[in-house]
């Protein structure tokens, strides 16, 4: 086949190649994926008032989008055949076939190339100059196609309309159709450089569950050179995605699968030992470095402006030496990077980085002292949109949980003889982080009762209310070190890597054991954020319309059930509390199976209507901020993540 393929692009032709493919349906928007050797791609049909077209491409992060402008009455896209693979002599893509229930749509601009400028995160022109790919109409086909900026790649798009005309109007370009419906046939390619997918006995172990929209959603994602985050958003390597996903999903991941994982981090480490956030390569990449040196190289940029992934990748890497013989252990240490460093090398840079960073606060435990977001950045955690800490600049998972788990897992590694570090200092550090840390971070409530019920008529739910002022921690410290009184998700991480002591457990878990709106439990799922008790300027900023608002975020509550499992697997803590741990583990699970056929999704929100929570996707309600992936790295760690036979029914 592929000789044929090969023989056939030689002499012009396009060639249609059999592969595999997998569909995901959320809500008004359509998702077909297909995965066929090297060439990997997600089209997102998106029905509706707003009509709109996508194209995905691991190979470089690239793609294309067509946005239509809104139809008299909502459109209704359908596929009318299976997405096929398509080689040409310097691209590769894909051709669907579908059908729109109107006569007629109008589109009001196409682009293609960087996904990063498809989806509006990018202005080019703050970057670097970008050739604008222009239609060109020839008959029944509209056709759009330029260079990259190196002149090493390009991009093709073509739209077939099957059953009626096509005019160039002052409003954009008019498809009528020849009855009340328009009947397409679009081709997409790209020339940028495609990743190499993980082989399915490599990828996962028999022990994984057997969710095939799961294992879909994972194969797509992960390939020899990196784990991607999402898709269609965020196709590409995310450090703090990666090392979180490898993390939940370390018991039925295969071992290349979990080293492709680690290495792709340790990869990126800077000379400073800091963990890559995000990478920008493809298109995006020679933009960027045009701007920077007026050179237009595709040499990948990497984003080092998070805090949190910095202090993951120990607790990480521990967990995975745990589970390997010391001989198999330092083999993995003796591998080296594209650029001929070893492992252990590089690592060294990080703890070293851990431990610059631990000291200044274990000297002088005063809020300056913690660690801050990056001067001038809105973000730096996980809660990466703008408002996500509430305009906080000390988040409480960095500095509470992650740093003491980073310098604990330091200890671990060198109680082994993995790794060189000042003898005993690590502990020493962790000691003080773990205890000092956490106090700037306490709220205790006032008025309770009052401002749950306010709340709760503010959103429109009802409040099952709790007697008593209660304690939580914030989900960060503004500038000046006051907490931002916001209950959160965030300890979820203390329970995955950490063993607090019976007290500190206790006030963690008490967020979730509280329903909504007192604390975070409903219905639909854990929400990772609820502002009850915080002021009118920062409540606004933590609806379900927010990304990091009052929604579900469903690694959030994987994370929470390997947690609440390890806690209840301990054998010092107080028989009573273990019990509430077991009560609460199952009832996390109802939760989660509540959302079971969306939850492989990044994220999704919920409207309360007839007495009922009802499941909402993220970003096809009024107000939401933006969309959900469709497929999500970490979403997919429930092939890892089960109920316990105690809490199935």
């Amino acid at each position: 086949m592929r000789l044929m393929i090969t023989l056939l692009a030689t002499l012009g032709f396009t060639a249609a190649v059999m592969a595999e493919s997998f569909n995901v349906q959320e809500g008004n928007a359509d998702n077909a994926f297909i995965s066929e050797g090297t060439i990997a791609a997600h089209l997102l049909l998106t029905s509706g008032p707003e009509p709109r077209i996508i194209v995905a491409f691991p190979a470089g992060n690239s793609g294309a989008g067509i946005f239509l402008k809104q139809p008299q009455r909502p459109a209704q896209f359908t596929r009318t055949g299976s997405l096929e693979a398509v080689e040409e002599t310097d691209v590769t893509g894909i051709t669907a076939r579908f059908s729109a229930d109107t006569p007629t749509l109008t589109i009001a601009r196409a682009d293609l190339g960087s996904l990063r400028f498809v989806r509006g995160a990018v202005n080019p022109a703050s970057i670097a100059p970008r050739d604008e790919a222009r239609p060109v109409i020839d008959g029944d086909t509209i056709r759009w196609q330029r260079d990259r900026a190196d002149g090493k790649s390009r991009y093709e798009m073509r739209l077939t309309l099957a059953n009626g005309q096509i005019t160039q109007t002052a409003d954009g370009i008019v498809l009528t159709g020849d009855d009340d419906r328009l009947d397409l046939a679009l081709t997409v390619m790209t020339g940028d450089t495609p990743l190499t997918p993980i082989r399915a006995d490599d990828l996962l172990t028999n022990k994984a569950a057997d969710d095939p929209r799961l294992q879909n959603a994972l194969g797509f994602l992960a390939t020899r050179e990196k784990l991607m985050a999402g898709s269609w958003r965020f196709l590409t390597y995310f450090g703090r995605d990666t090392l979180l996903s490898v993390r939940l999903l370390m018991p039925v991941l295969g071992r290349p699968a979990v080293e492709a994982g680690l290495g792709s981090v340790i990869e990126r480490l800077n000379e400073s030992g800091e963990v890559a956030h995000e990478e920008a390569i493809g298109e995006l990449a020679v933009l960027m470095n045009q701007k920077a040196s007026g050179n237009p190289s595709d040499r990948p940029i990497n984003d080092y402006g998070m805090v949190d992934d910095n202090l993951m990748l120990l607790p990480v890497l521990a967990d995975y030496l745990d589970s390997l013989t010391d001989t198999e252990a330092k083999a993995f240490l003796a591998l080296v990077t594209t650029d001929g460093e070893r492992y252990s090398d590089a690592l060294a840079r990080n703890i070293g980085f851990v431990l610059a960073a631990a000291r200044p606060f274990a000297a002088d435990p005063v809020t300056e002292n913690l660690i801050a977001l990056h001067a001038g950045e809105p973000d730096g955690n996980w809660r990466d949109s703008e408002e996500g800490l509430g305009h906080g600049r000390y988040p409480y998972d960095v500095n509470a949980v992650l740093m003491p788990a980073a310098l604990e897992a330091i200890g671990r590694l060198q109680a082994r003889g993995l790794i060189e570090a000042p003898s005993g200092e690590a502990a020493k550090l962790a000691a003080v982080w773990r205890r000092k840390a956490v106090k700037p971070f306490v709220v205790t409530t006032t008025n309770t009762r009052e401002k749950i019920e306010a709340y709760a008529g503010e959103i429109g739910v009802p409040a099952t209310l709790p007697d008593g002022d209660f304690s939580f921690h914030a989900l960060a410290l503004d500038a000046d070190g006051k907490p931002i009184p916001v209950q959160h998700s965030d300890d979820g991480f203390d329970l995955l890597f950490g063993a607090p002591d019976a007290k500190r457990l206790s006030a963690a878990i008490a967020v979730l054991e509280r329903p909504f709106p007192a604390g975070l439990l409903s219905p639909v799922g854990m929400f990772v954020a609820n502002a009850a008790f915080a002021d009118d300027a920062i409540r606004p900023l933590f609806g379900p319309g927010h990304y990091h608002g009052a929604v579900v975020w469903s690694w959030q509550q994987a994370m929470w059930a390997v947690g609440l499992r390890r806690q209840i697997e301990r054998d010092d803590l107080p028989a009573t509390l273990k019990g509430r741990l077991g009560t609460l583990e199952c009832q996390l699970w109802q939760a989660i199976d509540a959302g079971r056929d969306i939850r492989n999704s990044e994220l999704w929100s919920w409207s309360y209507m007839g007495g009922e929570y009802r499941v909402t996707p993220f970003g096809q309600g009024a107000g939401h901020q933006t969309e959900s992936n469709a497929v999500q790295l970490w979403s997919s760690v429930y092939l890892a993540v089960t109920a316990p036979a105690t809490c199935q029914q």
